[in-house]
């Protein structure tokens, strides 16, 4: 096995409205589905177990599994202790490639600006644009470098990026 999560206080699964006891859903089974919340009963945190393709295995009690799973080689042991574990994030919609922010027409916003008082002073939609077009193909590849590595910190696990 890849990965064994040990002695999580809590798990957060995606189950189907239709079978609520499986153990995890995957493909068209997540369709109809809700999101369940295993705890620790007893002081007794739970593991879940990844295979070699990177996928989940095996979910339970750390007493279960580790009678279960003791004989098995484990590449790497995370300890959860007192943590829990979700569910990765997928942001199915995002434009990670630019230059430029726009954080000053914040300002101009709380201070009743419209779009066109923005526009005007050179703000807007244009400014991105035309920093992105001016930055180099080394400095857009190291801003979507930190913006890929901040959604990952914060649990995006799969991008769906677009050009435009």
């Amino acid at each position: 096995m890849r990965l064994w999560v040990k002695h999580a206080r809590q798990v957060v699964r995606v189950v189907s409205d239709a079978d609520p006891c499986r153990e995890y859903l995957a493909g068209p089974a997540q369709k109809n589905c809700n999101l369940a919340i295993l705890e620790e009963k007893d002081g007794i945190g739970l593991s879940i177990i990844i295979d070699r393709d990177g996928l989940i295995a095996d979910i339970g009690y750390d007493d279960v599994m580790q009678h279960k799973y003791e004989n098995q080689t484990i590449e790497e042991i995370i300890d959860a202790t007192g943590r829990s574990v979700l569910p990765g994030l997928v942001d199915a919609h995002t434009h990670p490639v630019w230059a430029g922010d726009r954080v000053h027409e914040f300002s101009m916003k709380l201070a009743g600006a419209t779009y066109m008082d923005i526009y005007e002073a050179g703000g807007g939609i244009h400014f991105t644009v035309n920093h992105t077009r001016n930055a180099s193909e080394d400095e857009l590849y190291g801003l979507l470098r930190q913006r890929l590595m901040r959604m990952l910190a914060n649990g995006t696990v799969l991008v769906e990026g677009k050009s435009g």
